[in-house]
């Protein structure tokens, strides 16, 4: 099925259809996939033949093998996105690997905690990257809740400082934050919706770091076979290794603070 461009509704229609017919072949190779990362699983945590696997039960796996991530190697041979999924998990170990606190104990999540510094208006340009790819992801796949929250694109302002916190309020009151916060963490699974290899790895990649953003970095690869378009999260990926953290206070704007000793300044400030 060969779709226009999105200029129209009915191409926009196309293009959904395309998504769910695509989605239909995926779900029945994937559930191959599945089975056989759960026996490699079985062998690697030791686990007996009758012990059931699923992605409940992997929650936590990744931190088993901290800091570096080599008792998984392997994992993923096979598989026609193996590479690519071994190469990002390859890049979560080595970002944020180490739990080691500074004080003492071991950290339950993956952590940046000595990133290095981003240029500001790189990370103005990777966040509106970003914006911008999940409004496009959200055309295709005919998701108009989240794109009329994305259209026209928020504004993004660059600080350096501690992030401040939001209140359970926001969620009720900035449909952005809303949106990143939960929304686009229930809705972007479900370009792959049902299929077996990412029901499988998606909970234990998102307790990685609780964050549903870095989950689907890490599963983009799965996602590609559906969706055939460039990676959107590589460009949040990017702001995570660098500490960046993200807050909305308005629809309008996205405020993303990196790490810095000297407090808050406002350092860049762009909009598409």
């Amino acid at each position: 099925m060969r779709c226009g461009s999105l200029n129209t509704e009915r191409e926009k229609k196309c293009q959904a259809l395309r998504f769910r017919s695509i989605l239909t072949y995926s779900q029945g190779v994937f559930v191959a996939y599945a089975d056989l990362l759960i026996d490699r699983f079985r062998v690697l945590l030791g686990w007996a033949d009758d012990q059931p696997i699923d992605g409940e039960a992997l929650i936590g796996v990744l931190q088993r093998f901290r800091p570096d991530g080599t008792g998984l190697s392997g994992l993923f041979d096979d598989l026609p996105m193996g590479t690519e999924l071994a190469a990002r998990l390859a890049r979560l170990y080595a970002v944020a690997g180490d739990s080691r606190r500074p004080g003492g104990g071991q950290d339950a999540y993956f952590l940046v905690r000595n990133p290095p510094r981003l240029d500001p208006d790189e990370a103005a340009e990777a966040a509106n990257r970003w914006l911008t790819a999940l409004a496009d992801l959200a055309n295709r796949s005919g998701n108009d809740d989240v794109r009329e929250i994305l259209d026209p694109l928020p504004e993004v302002r660059v600080l350096e400082g501690l992030a401040p916190k939001q209140s359970k309020s926001d969620l009720k009151t900035v449909p952005l934050y809303r949106l990143l916060k939960r929304e686009a963490g229930e809705w972007s699974p479900s370009i792959a919706s049902e299929d077996e290899l990412s029901q499988l790895l998606g909970p234990a990649y998102y307790f990685a770091a609780c964050d549903w953003a870095l989950r689907d970095y890490l599963l983009w690869p799965i996602y590609a076979a559906v969706d055939d378009q460039s990676d959107p999260f590589a460009h949040y990926f990017r702001l995570w290794e660098h500490g960046a953290k993200l807050r909305s206070f308005s629809t309008d704007r996205l405020d993303i603070y990196l790490p810095h000793e000297k407090g808050q300044a406002v350092l860049s400030m762009r909009q598409v």
